[in-house]
């Protein structure tokens, strides 16, 4: 009994503290207390509704970002490497691979390009690395 009125009492905190708060929530914290994974929010209807998503590395850096429609992605998403450096990026419609998505290799220079259709790949390239004594 103490157990269920524990949990009551958490869920209904929890519940108060998420509609004070304006329309960001963190959802998961590292152990130091930096943001793991925080969702954004919009009050459509009554409801909040996630509309965006970013979920950070250990070390305090973005690991991706991106906007979410109806559960699903929708809109641009970007991917980080733990320093910082882009690894990625694109545009979804509804869950599907849309438009130009690009990869890149960690000192940011080009890996791959390609473009979609409602998820269907229409075209792609991959660029070489460097392979000079400079890297």
């Amino acid at each position: 009994m103490k157990r269920a009125a524990l949990l009551l009492t958490i869920l209904f905190t929890s519940a108060l503290v998420f509609s004070q708060s304006k329309d960001t929530l963190v959802l998961k914290k590292y152990t130091d207390g930096k943001p793991h994974v925080v969702v954004f929010f919009k009050i459509e209807d009554g409801l909040h509704k996630k509309v965006k998503e970013n979920v950070y590395y250990a070390n305090g850096n973005l690991n991706y970002s991106g906007e979410v429609l109806d559960g699903v992605e929708h809109g641009k998403w970007e991917h980080y490497y733990e320093d910082g450096t882009k690894l990625s990026e694109g545009s979804y419609v509804y869950g599907h691979e849309n438009g130009s998505f690009k990869t890149y290799y960690p000192d940011g220079r080009l890996a791959e390009s390609s473009t979609y259709n409602m998820g269907v790949r229409k075209k792609h390239k991959t660029f070489q690395k460097r392979t000079d004594s400079s890297d």
